[in-house]
């Protein structure tokens, strides 16, 4: 069978690499069509790791966007970006503040319009969301993109991360749906419901990484129960599988920290959460040091990749940055420097980030500081409920307090541990612990392009 991969960028791939590799291994053809990333808008994103499995593999190929021009234009992108933004109107939508987002996306003449919360509320009425989507459907698929997918004789079309602004991926599986080819959408990430956007045209069915989110699909998208299927995270499938291939010295040596000292990772958080972190360890650090049960601790910051500070003046023999400049886990090297990096530490802090749950699954001990400066990032992002809903992270409200909750840990003492594992059980693998995620969400495109007429 053949599948049509469309992926927002290539950065993408290394979150469904091993549900590629699985069909590529039953015997499938793949095609993935996304933009290669080279580099020249962040020095971490480039399309290395795709292009790699192209040349390894006969049966997949990576194709650019075969879109008309002008059709990311006019009406179309026009009501799907008026649909995205009143998402944020939906009854107990838990991200509100990120409404001012879509004045970017929307003309200026329309969001004076729509632009103030009276507007916002009856753009998500069910009767004007009903005319919107009635609107959108008698918006003829691109043609030369409904002319790609028929020559390519697909047997299914599956975009990612799809709930994007401007997402190119909507015209595939708008062209898809019109030449009776099963769709599917896979979210990407366990804040794509609630900091993005949504879904202008539903697909046959949608995969999800686990209740909470079905949830979410649910109440505030209008998705249907029964064409979502919850699979869990292929994303994190490389932590269940990966064991370290240095002793904790080596490690130790590499990044410049002292192996007979304990050390604490720092998660920086991306730029869309937080701009600037470095006061917030500023003040960690002196509250370490003041704490007779910290003093002796390391604090090693690990840069969000997307978000690149100059640290430099900040490093001590108490506080590290490292990898330098960040780094995305797209190759087994660096899957291998994260894996030591939380492997060897004593637990991790931070604000809100998708690190906290690569913590739990490396089942260490997770502390987050809940401080006004970043009310917006933590109160205000729905997904940062799911960690607290969880249990198992620890929350402090202060940074003594924070340092007082890293000596405990220091002492033995991890009263959460329990409600971190049953979190990822939860969360991350509902299917089954020892179940991969990629052979569990091949199996369902496979099963749904089969099955769908």
């Amino acid at each position: 069978m053949k599948y049509v991969f469309a992926f927002a960028g290539s950065s993408v791939y290394r979150h469904l690499e091993g549900v590629i590799f699985a069909l590529l291994e039953q015997g499938h053809e793949v095609v993935i069509v996304t933009t290669i990333d080279d580099g020249s808008s962040h020095p971490n994103v480039d399309g290395k790791a795709i292009l790699e499995a192209e040349a390894i593999y006969p049966s997949l190929s990576i194709e650019g966007w075969s879109l008309s021009e002008g059709c990311m234009s006019g009406m179309a992108i026009l009501v799907r970006e008026l649909l995205n933004y009143s998402t944020y109107f939906r009854r107990g939508h838990p991200s509100t503040g990120l409404r001012q987002r879509w004045k970017k996306y929307l003309p200026a003449w329309l969001w004076r319009i729509v632009g103030n919360p009276l507007a916002g509320h009856v753009l998500a009425s069910s009767a004007i969301q009903r005319f919107i989507r009635f609107v959108e459907s008698k918006i003829a698929p691109d043609p030369t993109c409904r002319d790609w997918l028929r020559h390519q004789n697909a047997d299914a079309v599956i975009a990612c991360p799809y709930v994007l602004p401007y997402s190119h991926e909507v015209e595939y599986i708008k062209a898809a749906k019109a030449l009776g080819i099963p769709t599917f959408v896979v979210v990407q990430s366990w804040d794509n419901l609630t900091t993005k956007g949504t879904f202008p045209i539903y697909p046959d069915r949608i995969f999800l990484w686990n209740d909470a989110l079905k949830q979410e699909a649910v109440s505030l998208h209008g998705c249907r129960p029964e064409q979502i299927e919850v699979t869990g995270s292929p994303t994190f499938d490389y932590w269940f599988s990966t064991r370290p291939t240095l002793g904790r010295e080596a490690f130790a040596a590499q990044c410049g920290i002292d192996p007979a000292r304990p050390y604490f990772v720092y998660l920086c958080s991306s730029r869309g959460m937080i701009e600037e972190e470095k006061s917030y360890v500023a003040d960690l650090k002196a509250q370490m040091q003041a704490n007779p049960l910290t003093a002796d601790a390391t604090l090693l910051v690990r840069p969000h990749p997307l978000n690149i500070l100059d640290w430099s003046g900040m490093e001590s023999d108490r506080l590290k940055v490292w990898p330098p400049r960040g780094e995305f886990t797209d190759n087994p090297q660096a899957r291998q420097n994260y894996l030591h990096t939380l492997h060897y530490s004593a637990g991790a802090i931070g604000v809100n980030t998708s690190a906290m749950l690569e913590v739990a699954i490396a089942d260490k001990p997770c502390i987050t500081v809940i401080d006004k400066r970043y009310e917006s990032a933590q109160a205000g992002m729905g997904h940062f409920r799911h960690m607290l809903d969880g249990g198992f992270l620890q929350v402090a409200h202060s940074y003594g307090e924070a340092a007082s909750c890293l000596g405990a840990i220091l002492q033995g003492h991890d009263r959460l541990q329990d409600a971190r594992r049953q979190f990822v059980a939860r969360f991350v693998r509902p299917c089954g612990l020892n179940e991969p995620v990629a052979g569990i969400l091949a199996h369902a495109i496979v099963s749904g392009a089969t099955k769908t007429p």
